[in-house]
């Protein structure tokens, strides 16, 4: 295999979209799509035929309904951050981006909820809301650009999924335009939220959504981060397993290895051991009182599997420090390889030590690096495979190396993904881990919301699979 590069030859007449937007806000031009064409780490690229930038929920449920009356196929985009391409533009199609609507329209401090659009971004939300003592929980890593539409049709997570949950335990409500144009409203608390349950993790498939009803977590009383060293990521992996197992759920507790440290010391300067396997980032949040008991837990069960060091955060100050450094690790890989390629699974956390000794092996098996950086607490595994994207055989063995490594977490009861969706990049690894009727199932749920395929083509499911009824195909001009 290879990095394929599919570009769409503007056919469509950008003309009748002036009609809803203004001239500098349809993007025609080769020069201006191709801002458009890749996310944050997809190794395929797709040039839209079209760019809209939308501002207004109005705008959009004009260009869906010109776009359902004239066949045209249409994708949304958010801030771009994704990492499996679902937000990329397959085929010929239109794409539609929501970033412009970034309004805050309401925030109800007292019943703990904020109405918002969906092109606001996460952290603008949380400090937006912090002089009432209140966040927004969900907290992926790309929070400081993500947009919470695209977290929910993701069902982003972060770092503090582990206490709090991923954006679906945190969605109330939303607005949501249908392929044909149509506006509805979907609630938690009436006979549509089987519908908005739907729509949370759909990856931009079944509608789009444009405004979203949150939920506000207060902010906690204390909080205690804890930094661990350890001489090797076993001995790491079953102190994580032993502080779960312990009934203790910290706040967050993140895994780094040896290749990511050495990248983040360089990168930030935090005085991180260079010399250690792995670190352990253990957060505790709660009442003042009861946290230094469970630091002194969580201390000592590392001490029984081999921990070197404890460090801990002295203010918030430096708590944020390291936090931003946590959130930024993959962008400091770029200091030891020109590429890299993040994979998302899930695994029991049991199973921690020996899929990482899997991985390990896997990237020996294709003379590749691996870096591990993940959500140890829930098992949500972030290997990042270090290649030449300018190699052609490089790049064949990251995508052998990516397969294997699905597979492995498959075989040990995970799934080939926890948060960053199936997109383009896992649609036919989907396969590996539903049955056929399964599959069946999915098509013709998401055929009901997306009977034309016109929302989002060639995404999500296995598009060779036998079970899957014929739908509408998209020329790729290569």
């Amino acid at each position: 295999m290879r990095v394929r590069i599919f570009v769409a030859i503007s056919m469509i007449d950008h003309r009748p979209f002036l009609n809803f937007l203004p001239e500098s806000r349809v993007l025609s031009r080769e020069a201006d799509r191709l801002v458009y064409d890749a996310d944050g780490v997809t190794l395929e690229k797709f040039r839209p035929s079209l760019v809209l930038l939308a501002e207004t929920a109005d705008e959009i449920e004009k260009i869906v309904e010109h776009c359902h009356c004239h066949a045209i196929p249409f994708v949304t985009r958010g801030a771009g951050t994704g990492l499996s391409g679902g937000a990329l533009a397959c085929g010929e199609s239109v794409m539609i981006v929501t970033a412009g609507l970034e309004k805050i329209l309401e925030v109800n401090a007292d019943e703990r909820w904020a109405l918002v659009e969906s092109g606001v971004i996460n952290e603008k939300l949380s400090k937006e809301c912090k002089k009432f003592g209140l966040h927004f929980a969900p907290d992926p890593s790309s929070g400081s650009a993500s947009t919470i539409g695209g977290n929910i049709a993701e069902n982003a997570g972060g770092p503090h999924c582990l206490k709090y949950g991923a954006t679906a335990e945190h969605i109330l409500g939303l607005e949501v335009i249908l392929t044909d144009g149509r506006k509805i409203w979907l609630d938690v608390n009436d006979e549509s939220a089987p519908i908005l349950s739907l729509m949370i993790g759909s990856e931009g498939t079944l509608g789009i959504i444009t405004k979203a009803k949150v939920k506000l977590t207060p902010s906690p009383e204390s909080v205690k981060t804890l930094l661990i060293d350890f001489p090797t990521v076993r001995d790491a992996s079953e102190t994580v397993s032993e502080i779960i197992g312990s009934g203790i759920v910290p706040a967050a507790l993140e895994m780094i290895d040896a290749e990511v440290l050495d990248a983040l010391e360089a990168a930030f300067k935090l005085g991180f051991p260079t010399d250690a396997g792995a670190l352990l980032i253990i957060e505790l949040d709660g009442r003042k009182h009861s946290l230094e008991r469970l630091a002194s837990q969580v201390i000592e069960i590392a001490k029984r599997h081999n921990s070197r060091t404890v460090r801990v955060a002295a203010d918030d100050k430096e708590r944020n420090a390291l936090w931003q450094a946590r959130k930024k690790a993959f962008g400091a890989l770029g200091r030891v390889s020109a590429s890299y390629y993040t994979q998302d699974g899930v695994i029991p956390r049991y199973a921690l030590p020996e899929v990482l000794e899997g991985i390990s092996a896997i990237g020996k098996k294709h003379g590749l690096r691996i870096a591990n950086i993940f959500h140890a607490g829930d098992g949500n595994l972030h290997p990042a495979i270090l290649y030449n994207e300018k190699d052609p055989q490089s790049v064949k063995a990251v995508l052998a190396a990516s397969k294997d490594i699905l597979r492995l977490c498959l075989a040990k009861n995970g799934s080939i993904t926890g948060e960053h969706g199936v997109g383009i990049e896992k649609k036919e690894a989907l396969a590996w881990m539903f049955g056929e009727m399964d599959i069946a199932i999915m098509a013709r749920l998401r055929n009901v919301f997306n009977g034309n395929g016109m929302l989002n083509p060639g995404k999500f499911l296995p598009t060779d699979h036998p079970c899957l009824e014929a739908g509408h195909k998209h020329r790729l001009v290569q």
